[in-house]
């Protein structure tokens, strides 16, 4: 068993439903969806739980959220669980790696996991074709850490071997032999995939990346 990583420095928020109300007024469900589309690295991935405090307009929140395939999950205004911070999940596996200093997330989408490393003391090659999304979450959230947000596609990048390679829902054959060359001796590859259940759900991604 691979021990767990004690602490979290980026806790979990759920939802303020009534800071959003305050800001931009009660909003309909579609207007939730449109607020939440703009800011997709917020979200956890697709069928993670979101807390969402309970008040106007949160029944409006619960109904954007199961649009946007995540779960929501009424809570009190007062919980403990209401903290000023993210409201995206990380990969799983992060918890269960030890803390070490140098990892490459290859493909790294909205850049949660990228981010979450950073604020936990990991210096981060974050790469993607697209990797703005992440480099917002980073100013937001953590903008001491140590991030690097590179655009480039997987297979073409050159780098040192560092500690961790993440390899999460960027799913090929090729991806995966260029990850494998990127862990030192000793270090950690984690690899995640796309189930038919994503597919069944959203569409994506196509059938042969299953």
């Amino acid at each position: 068993m691979l021990p767990h990583l004690e602490f979290d420095l980026l806790p979990k928020a759920a939802l303020d439903v009534a800071a959003v109300v305050e800001q931009f007024g009660w909003l309909s469900s579609d207007g939730w969806i449109e607020l939440l589309g703009r800011n997709p690295g917020e979200l956890p991935a697709p069928f993670a739980e979101v807390g969402v405090t309970r008040g106007e307009g949160s029944e409006e929140a619960c109904v954007a959220l199961r649009h946007l395939g995540r779960l929501p999950v009424l809570v009190a205004p007062t919980s403990p669980n209401q903290n000023v911070g993210r409201l995206f999940d990380v990969h799983p596996n992060l918890f269960r790696i030890p803390k070490m200093e140098r990892a490459i997330d290859l493909g790294c989408g909205s850049g949660r996991d990228s981010v979450w490393l950073g604020a936990n003391g990991w210096e981060v090659l974050a790469v993607d074709r697209l990797p703005s999304i992440g480099a917002s979450l980073h100013a937001k959230h953590c903008p001491e850490a140590k991030i690097e947000w590179r655009k480039a596609h997987i297979v073409d990048l050159q780098a040192e071997p560092v500690d961790l390679v993440l390899l999460h829902f960027a799913w090929d054959e090729q991806y995966v032999r260029k990850a494998a060359t990127l862990v030192r001796p000793g270090g950690y590859l984690s690899l995640s995939a796309h189930s038919e259940t994503h597919y069944r759900c959203f569409g994506y991604p196509r059938a042969a990346r299953i």
